[in-house]
């Protein structure tokens, strides 16, 4: 099944890169194939987060945001009574932290940031609060 959504994701890029799509129709696509991407990756971090008023709340500070990326990225997060670790792409985990903020921005605005798997501590201590932590290893 992951192999079919991979090779499924690599044609519609390829698709895109070769359709002259214009930026809000690629915009339009990205969010259909993010929509799908919690189903592969196992966990449901990102709907905590969503859920979370202390997430939404603190993501609108910019250094915050940019924060979060940054613990997203390169990193697996574990929830007590979850199988599977929730993990992300850079390029989604940018994608959410611009979609939690809702200011009009997209995954370009955080991506390769600098500095990404470092998880500050007061995103460690939010996450913990929604019960999810970096996995050791």
């Amino acid at each position: 099944m992951i192999r079919k959504v991979i090779a499924w994701i690599k044609y519609f890029w390829w698709w895109i890169r070769q359709s002259k799509t214009t930026r809000e129709q690629a915009r339009m696509y990205v969010k259909i194939l993010t929509a799908l991407q919690p189903n592969i990756k196992g966990g449901d971090m990102e709907e905590d987060m969503r859920n979370s008023p202390t997430i939404l709340e603190k993501v609108k500070d910019r250094h915050y945001a940019v924060n979060l990326y940054r613990a997203m990225c390169n990193n697996a997060f574990t929830c007590a009574g979850k199988k599977e670790p929730w993990s992300c792409t850079w390029r989604y985990a940018g994608e959410l932290v611009a979609e939690l903020r809702d200011q009009g921005e997209d995954y370009m605005d955080f991506y390769c940031s600098g500095n990404e798997s470092y998880v500050d501590e007061e995103i460690a201590n939010d996450l913990k609060d929604l019960g999810w932590s970096v996995e050791e290893g």
